[in-house]
C-alpha cells in the first residue's frame, strides 16, 4: 500500500498501479491461507477429538 501511495504522490501511474495491485494480492493471499490454517487445525481437532495442544505429541499417529 505504501508503494501505491508513493506512486500517487510522485505522479508515477505505473508505480501506483503495481503498489495497489500488490497490496490487494497480499490481502487475498493472507485471507486464503489463514482460512486454510483454521480448516487444517479443525481437521486435526476433529480427527483426534482433542481441542487443546497441551500434551499434543503423537498427533501424527492419531490422525492416520
Amino acid at each position: 500500500m505504501g508503494l501505491g501511495v508513493l506512486g500517487v504522490c510522485s505522479g508515477n501511474a505505473l508505480m501506483a498501479t503495481m503498489g495497489f495491485c500488490g497490496g490487494i494480492l497480499h490481502v487475498l493471499n493472507h485471507a486464503v491461507f489463514k482460512s486454510l490454517l483454521f480448516m487444517g487445525s479443525g481437521a486435526v481437532q476433529r480427527a483426534t477429538g482433542h481441542f487443546s495442544l497441551i500434551g499434543s505429541e503423537g498427533y501424527s499417529n492419531e490422525c492416520r
